[in-house]
């Protein structure tokens, strides 16, 4: 057995699992960001909505259960999409762990051999310094 092309596939492999494992972080992280944006944007209409409310009151005789029915709306909206959200982003996780997991389970040896050339590679780099 050729102890160099075997090395070659490892890093080959170790490659390959490197590139699926960014991918799918980077997936994580967009959908962690268009959820906060999302959230983020909320939040402000929030606001906006709050602040229309108050000066839209101040003209005239303020109708406290009025105000008090829209901001408790308001916030059960803004928790229901809040949720959403969140909920979106443990699914696509999940799934994305899932990927890995059926990926570990088809190839096993190829996940120990990524798993040896990663070690190994650690081992390299820290005996170095």
């Amino acid at each position: 057995m050729n102890t160099s092309a075997t090395m070659d596939d490892y890093k080959t492999t170790a490659s390959h699992a490197a590139d699926k494992a960014k991918t799918t972080a980077e997936n994580v992280a967009a959908e962690v960001k268009a959820s906060s944006s999302v959230i983020g944007s909320e939040v402000k209409n929030f606001i906006a909505d709050l602040e229309e409310m108050v000066s839209s009151k101040t003209h005239g005789a303020l109708d406290v259960s009025k105000i008090k029915g829209d901001i408790s709306s308001r916030i059960a909206d803004y928790k229901a999409q809040a949720k959403a959200a969140g909920d979106q982003v443990v699914t696509q996780a999940r799934h994305q762990a899932e990927g890995v997991n059926t990926y570990v389970h088809d190839e096993p040896w190829k996940a120990i051999g990524v798993g040896f050339a990663v070690g190994l590679l650690l081992g390299v780099v820290i005996s170095r310094r």
